[in-house]
């Protein structure tokens, strides 16, 4: 052969071989990185739920929430940079699991009947009504970090539920009662409820409780 290709044109000088597709040119697999940091989060956040249940915030520490998720203390400050944001982390994450989050959200205004239900709801969950019965308590001494979401969420549920309570009973309540004292006082047998059921749940049925309450409002 001369050189030449078949068309009598000169053949193409021989080149490297092709290389195999790099890894930067190759499609990059579908990442899960993100979901498996969600999951994390969630195991982290159930987990201070129950040591901040059993021991309030301050005697919570974070090795002993990292020891009950399974992590080492080091990792769980990989997502959550300290107890304070854990703790921000996990009252949001009780307004998640509250079937009632319109109520504290103001998407609807709710009605007695779902704080019935709200009740039976708390009586599936004693973890979480314990949890956050230890840190409403504690929110009232100086310099706690929950006292400031406590007092907002308070304030914003008696506000909720006056003006619910005028829309479904009116203004004119039993008693004379105001809507605005009805709505504090529901707040108040729904805590007190909660912590004698935890006290003593065989001797205390908190949605019946609850229930006696509206009746007594209606």
């Amino acid at each position: 052969m001369d050189g030449r290709g078949l068309a009598g044109e000169p053949a193409p000088a021989a080149g490297p071989e092709p290389r195999p597709e790099s890894r930067r040119d190759a499609p990059l697999p579908r990442r899960r990185d993100d979901g498996r940091a969600r999951d994390r989060r969630s195991e982290i956040l159930l987990a201070a739920l129950e040591v901040f249940g059993e021991l309030g915030y301050r005697g919570a520490t974070l090795a002993a929430v990292a020891e009950r998720a399974g992590l080492t203390q080091q990792g769980l400050l990989h997502h959550f940079p300290g107890k304070e944001s854990l703790l921000v982390a996990m009252l949001g994450l009780r307004e998640r699991l509250d079937t009632l989050r319109m109520l504290a959200e103001g998407a609807a205004a709710p009605r007695l009947e779902h704080i019935e239900q709200l009740a039976e709801y708390n009586a599936t969950r004693p973890g979480v009504v314990q949890t956050f019965t230890v840190l409403a308590a504690e929110s009232v001494t100086d310099g706690h970090p929950a006292r400031d979401y406590f007092v907002e969420r308070y304030a914003r549920l008696r506000t909720l539920g006056a003006d619910a309570l005028r829309a479904e009973l009116g203004g004119d309540l039993p008693g004379g009662v105001a809507p605005e004292e009805a709505a504090a006082l529901l707040l108040a047998v729904q805590d007190g409820a909660q912590l004698q059921w935890l006290l003593d749940p065989g001797a205390v049925d908190l949605p019946a409780l609850v229930r006696a309450f509206t009746r007594l409002l209606r």
